[in-house]
């Protein structure tokens, strides 16, 4: 379960409570099950001469937990992890027989809490700042999975073995070779831009088909997809390409890869979503380039359009919403207890006019943040097709940005020239690399992390936006691979380290930060 407008990877939603705590043991126990009786499962967790309903001959367990910490936790069990695990056993066998006892040991590495979260803290003596420097184990972990969805590759593992993460730089070169192993698949950097845009959200969004009954919302976040992997691919101004393009995929096939033409029905109501005729012939040499008067990046891209809509008409206020938190770097308070917030239904009025009621001074007080930000996205209506009228009248795309920046403030009166606005701020550049740091660090930014703000910031100006630049800073940084404990500072306490969820390092003295 995710906050809305949250990564799912933010530590502090994440909790176990009894149920979810019960459920897990359930599905430990089953999955202990399935391993005793698999073919493929090692010899220790396996009956191999006992039928089934009967007790095994013997059960050697110091095997079994060997074999499960490999599977599971990948590392050798402590002396105190195997003597508990083999009075567990025993104490069980003797109560239930050898069939529980061994299902009992297998089900209690599974439940352990470092097989369910990823335990970050730190090894060694605190320095003068009081952190710890996470150990060669947990460090290889924490890289491979900022990365990508797969434990330690063999050089990760065979690095953290022979003293060869300690430093920095040890650490730059891993995180350096990833990043430029084209064989190494690196989910982790599409599905930060999924989740930073929210363009996935399309899914959510209910079309009754009274105008497109058979648009294919999973096509549109494949398309999407395409776009944001092609611009990753050339990770040169990653930003604000994002923002400004108008080369679109249109029709890729699943897995990135160009298909046949589908002439059905669907595929040509699909090609509308686009502005193009139903009689437009589908192209294998792709990205397609779009009139430069209809299209501008991500945030005109018919997925997020959608997203940010509902049944019958454009979600104007939450796309203003999304640009003041995502891209400006601002807030806006939830809507008060006992609001109605609703707007006219009256069909003779364009949404602009039913946004009116928004003018109330009680409500302009939060929807002067949102709303000039949204209406100049009424270029598109809500399937993100673009129009140039509404209701046979001229669409007003009219909006102002008021932020306290000098390169962005000002009024809006042409949706491209908006959105270019926003590509070359520097401002916007620095909320995003803050969003960067969120996601990377699974937690909010603090004062103390201003240096790895600013380095990452550095990083990606100084490499002409490279997105590897900006991810290597990130991963390098001491925000990332220093625990310091909530509670105190020093070293003199001797407190003991903390969890990914602590207070962050301080790197250096504090600077303003970006």
């Amino acid at each position: 379960l995710t906050p809305e407008h949250s990564f799912r990877d933010l530590a502090i939603p994440h909790g176990f409570e009894e149920a979810t705590t019960e459920l897990l043991v359930d599905m430990a126990w089953l999955v202990a099950g399935y391993q005793m009786r698999s073919n493929k499962s090692p010899r220790p967790l396996r009956y191999v001469e006992a039928a089934d309903g009967d007790e095994p001959p013997q059960v050697d367990y110091r095997r079994a937990i060997d074999a499960q910490f490999g599977m599971v936790l990948q590392r050798d069990p402590e002396p105190d992890e195997v003597r508990d695990l083999l009075a567990l056993g025993r104490r069980t066998e003797r109560e239930a027989g050898r069939r529980q006892a061994l299902q009992t040991v297998l089900t209690a590495v599974l439940a352990m809490p470092e097989a369910v979260f990823r335990v970050e803290t730190g090894a060694g003596t605190p320095d003068s700042l009081g952190r710890v420097r996470l150990s060669p184990r947990e460090t290889a972990f924490a890289i491979s999975y900022a990365l990508t969805d797969d434990p330690p590759d063999a050089t990760l593992r065979a690095a953290a073995a022979e003293g060869k993460l300690a430093t920095t730089d040890d650490v730059r070169r891993e995180v350096t070779r990833l990043l430029g192993d084209e064989s190494t698949d690196k989910p982790r950097l599409l599905r930060f831009f999924r989740e930073y845009f929210e363009y996935t959200r399309r899914q959510e969004v209910f079309k009754d088909g009274r105008i497109r009954k058979h648009y294919i919302p999973e096509q549109l976040v494949e398309d999407a997809d395409a776009l944001v992997l092609s611009v990753l691919a050339d990770d040169r101004d990653v930003l604000k390409r994002l923002l400004t393009t108008n080369e679109y995929f249109i029709n890729i096939c699943p897995g990135g890869k160009i298909g046949t033409n589908r002439p059905d029905r669907r595929q040509k109501w699909y090609y509308e979503l686009f502005n193009l005729s139903r009689e437009w012939t589908w192209q294998s040499e792709q990205p397609i380039k779009l009139p430069a008067a209809e299209r501008s990046g991500i945030l005109t891209h018919p997925a997020w359009l959608i997203a940010f809509s509902d049944n019958e008409k454009n979600q104007a206020i939450q796309r203003g919403k999304w640009i003041r938190t995502n891209l400006l770097g601002g807030t806006v308070p939830d809507v008060p207890i006992g609001v109605d917030a609703q707007l006219p239904t009256d069909p003779k009025l364009s949404l602009r006019e039913k946004m009116q009621v928004t003018r109330q001074e009680y409500c302009w007080k939060c929807h002067e943040r949102m709303d000039p930000l949204g209406l100049p996205f009424e270029h598109w209506d809500d399937f993100g097709i673009f129009r140039a009228r509404e209701l046979d009248r001229p669409v007003d795309i009219t909006g102002e940005i008021r932020c306290g920046v000098a390169e962005l403030d000002g009024p809006v009166t042409d949706s491209f020239e908006y959105l270019r606005r926003l590509s070359e701020s520097r401002h916007v550049v620095q909320v995003f690399v803050r969003h960067a740091f969120r996601y990377w660090m699974g937690r909010n930014e603090t004062l103390d992390d201003g240096p790895t703000l600013i380095d990452a910031e550095k990083a990606y100006l100084e490499s002409g936006g490279s997105m590897q630049a900006l991810v290597g800073a990130l991963l390098t940084s001491d925000s990332f691979l220093y625990r310091r404990n909530r509670t105190t500072e020093r070293p003199e306490a001797q407190a003991p380290p903390s969890t990914k969820t602590s207070t962050p390092p301080r790197n250096r003295e504090k600077p303003k930060t970006p």
